[in-house]
């Protein structure tokens, strides 16, 4: 961790008394922050909110690897209550993935299942598939998210819709206030992905990056970051470790904060893997 992340406990005491001991009793309410932009070299995320302050647009562009993939999603909350429209165009290398959804929500305010259609087309004209999507999400008694299950169905333009289909599921395993794994099945007896998560012990803050990624949909993501899919980690995460049939690999993080008299924010975030450093900028808005 860097040094001002290691004192954050220290600064957090002196602020503590410095304010106890002012003239000045009048409340103060604190200011709160959401995220409007992440970026690096090779990364640029935008998040865009309504007058209401929930997420309305996000925009993703990675050129990290040779292909360059980049999404759009925007969220639509008029019409029926307790449900968002979400609607995202994600460009994959040679892929167009066209998600059209609807997400419906508990009276918590938490996810409770989602339908949509995902159309997959091929150098932007060639249709590889169409499929209709059923997701429903499952909480523990602490409302933290645990399990996911997807039941997908090819079809096509005539309405015809294939009978069995595919059924898959997520599953999140918790510490308490941190999501220690995250694993994806086809098999109940074998992950076809899984990724590990450990954590700094004592240093967190007040507002910090979903470092862990998106939970099943890219688009997820900003969701994430307001609650709907239940509490996101306490915890600032030191290592990450994934593993798939293809893909094993670690990554380890380190944060810079801005500590204040009221809150503690991450203002930028490095990943470490491979021997290279990634370093993100987050900038935040006060709501």
């Amino acid at each position: 961790m860097k040094r001002k992340c290691l004192h954050f406990a220290l600064m957090s005491v002196l602020v503590f008394l410095i304010v106890s001991c002012s003239n000045n009793d009048e409340p103060v309410t604190p200011p709160q922050y959401r995220i409007s932009r992440i970026c690096s070299d090779n990364l640029l995320q935008l998040f865009e909110y309504d007058a209401s302050g929930r997420i309305s647009e996000w925009k993703y562009e990675d050129l990290t690897q040779d292909r360059s993939d980049t999404y759009n999603s925007t969220y639509r909350y008029s019409g029926e209550e307790g449900v968002i429209e979400i609607n995202s165009t994600e460009q994959r290398g040679d892929e167009t993935w066209s998600f059209n959804e609807r997400l419906y929500l508990n009276q918590d305010g938490t996810a409770s299942h989602a339908t949509g259609n995902v159309t997959i087309l091929g150098n932007g004209e060639w249709l590889l598939m169409k499929k209709n999507y059923l997701v429903s999400f499952h909480y523990n008694s602490s409302h933290q998210l645990t399990k996911i299950d997807v039941e997908e169905k090819r079809t096509n333009d005539t309405g015809w819709e294939e009978s069995g289909g595919l059924q898959w599921f997520i599953e999140m395993e918790w510490d308490e206030n941190n999501l220690i794994t995250y694993s994806e099945y086809s098999n109940r007896d074998y992950p076809m992905f899984s990724k590990t998560f450990t954590y700094y012990e004592g240093d967190t803050a007040h507002y910090i990056p979903i470092v862990q990624g998106p939970i099943l949909r890219h688009y997820y993501l900003p969701l994430q970051y307001q609650g709907l899919f239940g509490p996101q980690s306490v915890g600032l995460v030191k290592e990450a470790s994934f593993s798939s049939n293809f893909l094993n690999h670690s990554t380890t993080f380190s944060y810079d904060l801005s500590v204040s008299v009221y809150n503690s924010v991450v203002e930028k975030y490095s990943e470490f893997v491979r021997g290279a450093e990634v370093e993100y900028t987050i900038t935040w808005d006060r709501k």
